[in-house]
């Protein structure tokens, strides 16, 4: 049953007040301060096929609240650095906006207030050609339009923050000299992003360059660009120690010097074959490569590249992935059914393996989406329209819930376990 939980959320709020106002907050995390707990669970935002609107799941209760209307039918979500907000990918009609999820903590000194709101559209969108990649990087996130060949419309990017987005503005607006599929990553005062250079190919979308630019207020000063190239780059990562992109012949590697700037290096593929995606903790030199039929592992200080050999037996294949917050632990999910989990302290060994639902079969669309409030991972059963809860230290099924819509994307939102 869909409900508005305009009661329940103002009889919520009143008690967190009143405990603020009585001096029991639980302090911000701090010196010999333990972190404060989330006051929620968190919420599931999914998009629906074809319609204006979304749907939010209050992983309390486990029911909805009433859906919210979109400009457009929403494409893909993202979420902002600090789970707040959803990002609603309208791409196909060049409108990108965002989902205030209603829960967020407001930090007072020495205490918090946890909000736990009604889930509202902001009112704040951004247009352009073609909404892509929505890139967190910290504090910060990228938000890349491509741009148009056809109509020559050029690729531009904005950096925003949760901050930014609920005074509804950007950080910093760039416009690029030609339309790109590209990227960025933030990292302190500067912008690791990407160029299409005049020799790319005409038959393709995707950037060919790796440039370094300066965050000057809120625009780009451009800063050097690398002359290795990075022929159809799609995919990228970076932590304090490195930056890295995926090529079409290789992980381009970006090492910070001493005196600023970044060296580069190329590491070659094991095989023929690239992979799209990179994703790696914190607290991780290596990292994981991802595409459809192969997985591998970038050890980016010693510079070697190699297979990622996560399948517990010869029948298992890759069907999709997800990480728990700051990314310490990778979940994959595979066509037995089982998601397997991988921990980052221990060089992405396994740790885990459970049943979340039966072998793979046509037509399946198989979903995952983690809480960062607590240890729970969610299995979108995107075909079958239901979503299910595990315990992701165990495997035990906590929660099922049905939806009576068809949906096409999943993202969790709320305070997350800092």
């Amino acid at each position: 049953m869909k409900f508005k939980k305009t009661v329940m959320v103002s009889a919520l709020s009143m008690a967190l007040l009143s405990a603020c106002n009585s001096g029991s907050n639980n302090p911000t995390n701090g010196g010999d301060n333990p972190a404060p707990a989330p006051v929620s669970k968190g919420r599931i935002v999914f998009a629906e096929s074809n319609q204006n609107q979304v749907h939010i799941l209050d992983l309390d209760s486990g029911e909805f609240f009433n859906p919210v209307q979109t400009t457009h039918p929403v494409v893909r979500l993202g979420t902002s650095p600090n789970y707040r907000f959803a990002g609603l990918n309208q791409s196909k009609n060049g409108r990108f906006e965002f989902l205030d999820g209603g829960l967020w903590r407001e930090p007072h000194g020495d205490h918090h207030h946890d909000h736990a709101d009604e889930p509202v559209l902001t009112g704040y969108a951004i247009d352009g050609a073609k909404p892509a990649h929505f890139d967190v990087s910290d504090d910060k996130v990228v938000l890349f339009f491509d741009g148009d060949k056809e109509t020559q419309v050029n690729a531009k990017l904005y950096i925003l923050s949760d901050e930014s987005i609920a005074a509804k503005t950007y950080e910093v607006h760039h416009e690029f000299p030609s339309h790109q599929h590209g990227t960025g990553l933030v990292r302190g005062d500067e912008l690791i992003s990407t160029l299409r250079s005049a020799n790319a190919a005409d038959t393709t979308t995707m950037a060919d360059t790796v440039a370094l630019f300066d965050i000057h207020g809120d625009h780009l000063h451009e800063l050097a660009k690398y002359a290795e190239p990075c022929v159809d780059l799609h995919g990228s990562y970076h932590n304090k120690d490195f930056a890295a992109f995926a090529c079409a012949d290789g992980i381009l590697k970006l090492t910070p010097k001493a005196g600023g700037g970044y060296t580069t290096k190329k590491l070659a593929y094991p095989t023929d074959k690239r992979v799209w995606t990179l994703k790696g903790a914190a607290d991780s030199n290596a990292i994981i490569g991802l595409a459809r039929d192969q997985q591998l592992k970038i050890d980016l200080a010693n510079d070697t590249v190699e297979a990622f050999d996560w399948r517990p037996n010869a029948q298992a294949a890759y069907v999709t992935y997800t990480q728990d917050y700051q990314g310490a632990r990778f979940f994959v999910l595979d066509s037995q059914g089982y998601v397997n989990v991988f921990d980052s302290k221990q060089n992405w060994a396994p740790s885990q393996r459970f049943q979340v639902t039966d072998a793979y079969a046509e037509g399946d669309k198989w979903g995952l989406v983690t809480s960062k409030s607590d240890d729970h991972v969610y299995f979108v059963e995107y075909s079958a329209k239901k979503v299910e809860g595990f315990n992701a230290s165990n495997g035990r099924k906590v929660s099922e819930v049905a939806l009576d819509f068809q949906p096409t994307s999943a993202v969790w939102v709320g305070i997350t376990a800092k």
